[in-house]
């Protein structure tokens, strides 16, 4: 409806009386008034333009022509503004920012003449010509693009050999933007014009308004009166100044946007991960793979639209750098983490090929010692932290329990490692030969020298030898007979007739005494043959310890035996037992002596080797290795009979129990098998064996025996977790593991990605096994283009786009991106895209990749899939209701269903999906 139109029933008329103006008859017109500006000729009344002139022409609306004139500059130059004069109370006004008002007064003075005829500028006397110009300083005036796209689009359409019409005039005004559309609507060509000229102020009152973010300031709020919108600090009105309009609003709305910073550019090796690009939003560095912020700094849009820097997650300092005084535009920066020089061990050297990222280290021990762990380290990075992949340390070479040899203990109180070196300790009877100690040499062997330690069976005493009491002299009267003169050796005396077995104090010993070579290198008496007459001296065949003897002349005597002996008158001898009757207990032995009064009994006669006859006591030993819990004397009586007190054989005897070794028990995580059922008593012996996925430690021993010394061979049994390959973050991600990144079973080690990536393989978690091998596959974290939401059942990227379009035109924006018009195939990606676009707008509609173009009811993917089973069209859709619907988008007034529309539709936003 024209406007005129419009007014006129708006005013009571009658609408079949209503004519178009200029064809309704005027009782009366006004005089026409003319706006003449200088007394004499037009041109000498113009203001003088250097490198230009004027091109003036009158312009008339009903009773008033106004002359305007635009400026035509010469080859070379061009006006800083729209260029335009008009004669206003007698003197030229100039139009800068008003031309723009201006054009709009033309167009609505247009809009005054019948939308029918295709020539309405000629009714107003404006030729083409000036139109055209003034249009051309409009748009480049508006146009902020530096190829001035604007202009170039419609100048060719605004020309001298072009018809102008209305269509032409609405599409350059909406161009130029809503801004003009609003003068468009609420102003005529003669209120425009009236702007240009004084303004005055009826009111002395001040108004002010708060709005969010500022307030709206006017001296007056009366017809065409003006506001200012004052923002604070960080925002900008988005219209500057509001006019009062006819209706008693404002022409625009109060609103203060919010600063705008431009995207910042993504700095070497990193990218910036921001939640917005206006005033207060903060931008965060992501670096890459390799790299490190440079600083704990955060970006955040500042009040002048810069960039400015603070100390992340410190929101007063935040605050405080936004709205500075003095902002100091500042960006972030990556930089390749260093792990720092890593530490040299002792007894170790490390040779680098550098310090930061990828870089490595070998570690080499020196002599005698061996890495603790792997031998090459690398400088890797744990989220913003770059460490080295392990600490560098050697450690001594370990020779393990040095060998056993007899009667000898190697006594380790300093260790068991390279340098370390082991005493000797003989057992009693014993002593050290030149060897005094042995040593744990770099090649992990105990020696003597460079070779290997090893016992010979039947060879030379290596540590320990006996002890040498040297040669026992005969004693006169007498000779000996030995076995050698040392420890356990001994000699038998045999005295000449006439002398007894006497040591070197005059003691008479037992004939078979033995004179044995003791432990402490001594012998334990010094033989001697003491005379003796037959009855004083001994020089008689009565034997003193069995009869008494009677001299009865020269050489002669008589011998009175004693209890328990017998004789014929010159000659006692003890009466006869039978043979030891007892048999040795199982692990134990008898031994036999006559004790007597003047010394110490021969305690080293076996029962079948002393002469069982009266007096004689036989004592029951245990074996070495086993305790006796039964003492027993055997006695042969003068009767000639054995006194046994009881037989060692006894059923549920047990005379000799073997020496009892400190409890033992399974190691953790592993288990103990002992060959004697658990009585740990000598000589058991104890295997260790460990758990599925755990091992025995190096200095483990396998098999420990209990000891006749009542101790266990060997080390302890110690079970440790097995030892998977070394994991690493995944690039442009980051691993954390429960157990301190041993990679033992059965550490568990969880995979996640940094911001802006996703897990696009593998698995989120890997657990150490059993056998030495991780539980899934390697994660791999990849990035979708900025904007896009990664979505992992289709391990694609996708984004909706805020802005009208056409199908084809949306196909090939995401062509462009590398993708197609997203694929909505089943449930799942379904509502994941309805939820994506929703969160751009909620109200409009969104192409995506469907159509039937091809043929009509066959519709296809936009990969060229046929439609399978899945759809979610909307009741009694898709129906081709005006015959060209071969487009489908997401209906949001029919709960985000599926319809088809005309592809040529540019009201629906549309979906893309790209690759990872």
């Amino acid at each position: 409806m024209q406007r005129w139109y419009r007014l006129a029933l708006e005013g009571g008329r009658d609408a079949s009386e209503i004519q178009p103006p200029g064809t309704v008859q005027q009782p009366a017109l006004p005089p026409p008034v003319n706006e003449i500006c200088g007394n004499t000729s037009l041109t000498e009344s113009l203001p003088d333009l250097r490198h230009g002139h004027f091109n003036c022409t009158s312009i008339a609306y009903y009773n008033t022509y106004v002359t305007m004139c635009i400026a035509k500059c010469h080859v070379g130059y061009q006006t800083d503004d729209a260029g335009l004069l008009f004669c206003n109370s007698g003197r030229w006004a100039p139009i800068q920012p008003e031309v723009v008002s201006t054009i709009v007064g033309v167009g609505r003075a247009a809009d005054t003449m019948p939308n029918t005829d295709p020539r309405a500028l000629e009714y107003l006397s404006i030729p083409d010509e000036i139109y055209s110009d003034v249009a051309f300083n409009i748009l480049v005036k508006l146009d902020q693009v530096p190829n001035l796209s604007i202009a170039e689009t419609y100048l060719n359409m605004i020309s001298v050999d072009n018809i102008v019409d209305l269509d032409m005039i609405r599409q350059l005004l909406i161009w130029i933007g809503p801004y003009i559309m609003d003068i468009v609507t609420n102003l005529d060509f003669l209120e425009v014009l009236s702007r240009l000229g004084k303004s005055t102020n009826d009111q002395s009152f001040f108004y002010s308004k708060k709005v969010a973010h500022g307030q709206v300031n006017s001296s007056t709020t009366t017809y065409m009166s003006e506001a200012r919108v004052v923002c604070e600090r960080g925002y900008l009105p988005r219209h500057p100044v509001l006019t009062c309009t006819a209706s008693g609003q404002w022409d625009k709305p109060a609103l203060c946007d919010p600063v705008a910073c431009s995207i910042p550019e993504d700095p070497p090796h990193g990218s910036y991960l921001c939640q917005g690009h206006v005033f207060s939003d903060r931008c965060d560095v992501s670096c890459d793979l390799g790299y490190v912020p440079e600083t704990d700094y955060t970006l955040g849009c500042s009040w002048t639209g810069n960039w400015t820097a603070f100390r992340s997650g410190n929101t007063t300092e935040m605050e405080n750098a936004v709205s500075a005084d003095v902002v100091i535009p500042q960006t972030l920066a990556c930089i390749i983490a260093d792990c720092g020089i890593i530490s040299t061990p002792a007894h170790g050297d490390v040779n680098c090929t550098g310090t930061t990222y990828g870089e490595t280290c070998h570690l080499a021990c020196h002599d005698g010692y061996e890495r603790l762990s792997r031998d090459n380290l690398t400088c890797q990075v744990h989220g913003d932290r770059a460490t080295w992949s392990g600490e560098p340390e050697c450690i001594p070479v370990s020779c393990g329990a040095p060998p056993e040899f007899p009667h000898t203990a190697l006594q380790c109180a300093s260790g068991r490692t390279y340098g370390n070196t082991c005493g000797v300790t003989c057992a009693d009877g014993y002593e050290g030969t030149n060897h005094q100690s042995v040593t744990c040499h770099s090649t992990g062997n105990w020696s003597l020298q460079a070779e290997a330690l090893q016992p010979i069976v039947g060879g030379p005493d290596l540590f320990c030898q006996r002890k040498d009491c040297a040669n026992l002299s005969p004693p006169a009267h007498g000779s000996l007979t030995c076995s050698g003169t040392k420890y356990q050796d001994s000699c038998r005396l045999t005295c000449e007739p006439g002398y007894k077995v006497a040591d070197e104090s005059g003691h008479l010993l037992h004939g078979l005494f033995n004179f044995r070579c003791t432990a402490n290198g001594q012998w334990n008496k010094k033989p001697s043959c003491v005379p003796s007459d037959y009855c004083q001296l001994g020089l008689h065949d009565c034997h003193p310890e069995h009869g008494v003897c009677s001299l009865t002349g020269h050489q002669a005597f008589s011998c009175r035996c004693r209890v328990g002996t017998v004789g014929n008158g010159t000659h006692c001898e003890r009466t006869l037992c039978p043979p030891f009757p007892v048999t040795e207990p199982e692990n134990g032995f008898f031994s036999c002596s006559i004790p007597t009064s003047g010394s110490a009994a021969d305690t080293c006669q076996s029962a079948d080797s002393t002469q069982p006859e009266y007096e004689v006591v036989c004592v029951l030993h245990c074996n070495h290795g086993y305790d006796r819990l039964i003492y027993a004397e055997y006695s042969c009586g003068h009767d000639g009979n054995w006194d046994i007190p009881f037989d060692p054989k006894s059923p549920g005897t047990t005379p000799c129990l073997a020496v009892k070794c400190p409890d033992l028990s399974s190691p953790q995580h592993g288990r103990m098998t002992c060959n004697r059922g658990y009585n740990f008593r000598y000589p058991e012996a104890c295997s260790f064996a460990c758990d599925q996925g755990y091992e025995l430690t190096p200095t483990s021993s396998r098999e420990r025996h209990c000891q006749t010394d009542a101790t266990w061979s060997g080390n302890n049994a110690e079970c440790i977790a097995v030892q998977c390959p070394t994991l690493y973050s995944p690039a442009n991600g980051r691993m954390s593991c429960n157990r301190g990144y041993s990679f033992r079973y059965p550490e568990t080690c969880t995979f996640s990605c940094n911001h802006g990536y996703q897990l696009s393989a593998g698995s989120t978690s890997r657990t150490c096994q059993a056998d030495r091998t991780w539980s899934g596959s390697a994660a791999r974290c990849t990035r979708c283009p900025a904007g896009y939401v990664y979505y992992q059942p289709k391990q694609l990227c996708y984004k909706a786009f805020n802005q009208h379009s056409n199908y084809a035109s949306a196909a090939a924006t995401c062509s462009s991106e590398g993708g197609t018009l997203a694929i909505p195939r089943d449930a799942g990606i379904d509502a994941f895209l309805i939820n994506l676009k929703n969160a751009v707008d909620n109200s409009a509609g969104f192409w995506f990749g469907l159509t039937d173009r091809a043929r009509e009811g066959s519709w296809v993917w936009a990969d060229g899939v046929a439609l399978g089973h899945f759809n979610q069209w909307s009741p009694g859709e898709p129906n081709n209701a005006y015959g060209n619907e071969d487009c489908a988008y997401y209906w949001t007034e029919r709960g985000n269903r599926w319809n088809d529309a005309p592809c040529s539709e540019t009201s629906p936003k549309f979906i893309c999906q790209v690759a990872s």
